[in-house]
């Protein structure tokens, strides 16, 4: 029986069966290959207790990350975004304690400016081209799955750090209680825990639905994040929003037996959610409609000009948009500055990833943007690449420009 990630209650609630999908980053070095890749269930829902929207049941972690093709330093902007956030977090400890530790680490994009502020350093990361790459960094890192165990381990090796923090990481974890029990663990007592993750009254508000995915099996609000906190003995003390991948939330904890003054603007950021996003039901009916509707507007258009496709972009979200709006067999080849990706096949349909520099880029006639979240850069990079023609963008809305 499934159990909420949160608070486990066993009472959910379905509210958008999407279609059996690949996990999203399998893309594999033959097509045979990419071919037999397996579908799996994908139900998002709310617990009826806490409210926490997330994924019906449980994903094979080891699947998706031991062999994780995604690094931080390929999505844009991100990178620029951690340095901020690095300076800002060096501001709030004042040097009281040099240590920092970060879970979910990555490639080390976000320790490496720490590296360079003096901090001491250590990355968590279950993938191991990401640790890899983190490590000839000169970032220490451990590959492994965080949980409350492997915490206590850490804290005996390393020390409390006086910040701890998980960028695009919560959302990915089954047992979200034992994860934030675990990083209180590992936190100072004048520590901070810093947290960044996708923000769903943001994102499903401009159609950005194909952030749902097998790697993402919760969804936070700052109501349901906050109570998350509560249960393992946090609180919430600051909080912001950003547009980065479509909307995200990014939050400030400490242990809650201190005594904490909240920011004046977390009663705000809250009342705006309580307008924006009310509750999950009637919000993913609405989201859902509007995702058919752009679906149905995106394949009339493909099927009218009965032309094959450059499909723009080859990530997760790319693959699950394929999957979901059924246009796998419009796409001739998928295009992508990642050198991880370039040469492999998508999972499932098998579509082959070329770089912007392909010279095949400029026979084509018409490309669409699958990541359409940086459709402005991506615009750019098929100027670069030579492409003449047209360029399909399906969401939030679809709509089709020329580049002549």
């Amino acid at each position: 029986m499934f159990t909420c990630r949160a608070c486990k209650s066993v009472a959910f609630r379905p509210l958008w069966k999407l279609r059996d999908a690949p996990y999203g980053d399998l893309f594999r070095d033959s097509k045979a290959e990419a071919l037999r890749e397996t579908v799996h269930s994908f139900v998002l829902g709310e617990c009826i207790e806490c409210q926490l929207l997330q994924l019906e049941g449980e994903t094979n972690l080891q699947a998706q990350y031991d062999n994780y093709l995604y690094q931080t330093n390929v999505t844009t902007g991100l990178s620029y975004f951690y340095e901020r956030l690095a300076r800002d977090l060096k501001m709030e400890i004042c040097g009281q304690n040099m240590k920092v530790i970060d879970i979910g680490s990555n490639d080390g994009s976000f320790l490496t400016p720490f590296l360079k502020f003096g901090f001491e350093v250590l990355g968590i990361e279950p993938a191991q081209g990401p640790v890899r790459t983190a490590e000839q960094r000169g970032i220490k890192s451990i590959r492994d799955y965080f949980t409350s165990g492997l915490a206590d381990f850490i804290a005996r090796q390393f020390g409390n750090a006086g910040i701890v923090s998980a960028n695009y990481t919560l959302a990915n974890v089954p047992d979200i209680h034992d994860f934030l029990v675990g990083a209180k663990k590992l936190l100072a007592e004048d520590g901070f825990l810093s947290i960044v993750t996708g923000y769903h009254p943001d994102q499903f508000s401009v159609n950005m639905w194909d952030y749902i995915g097998h790697d993402h099996l919760s969804y936070f609000s700052l109501e349901t994040l906050s109570r998350c906190m509560e249960r393992a003995g946090l609180v919430i003390v600051d909080a912001a929003r950003s547009d980065l991948k479509g909307g995200s939330l990014r939050v400030l904890a400490r242990h809650a037996d201190n005594k904490n003054k909240q920011a004046s603007g977390l009663k705000y950021m809250k009342q705006r959610e309580q307008w924006l996003w009310p509750e999950n039901i009637s919000g993913i009916a609405e989201l859902k409609t509007r995702i058919e509707e752009q679906k149905v507007k995106l394949t009339n258009r493909l099927s009218t000009n009965k032309k094959r496709y450059l499909g723009i972009g080859a990530s997760i979200s790319t693959s699950y948009l394929v999957n979901e709006f059924q246009i796998a067999n419009w796409i001739e080849f998928l295009v992508d500055d990642d050198p991880v990706k370039i040469s492999k096949f998508s999972p499932r349909f098998g579509i082959p990833v070329l770089s912007f520099n392909d010279s095949r880029l400029r026979t084509f006639e018409y490309a669409i943007i699958l990541a359409w979240q940086h459709t402005d850069v991506l615009i750019e990079r098929l100027v670069q690449s030579g492409f003449k023609g047209k360029v399909l963008i399906p969401l939030p809305k679809v709509r089709e420009i020329s580049l002549i």
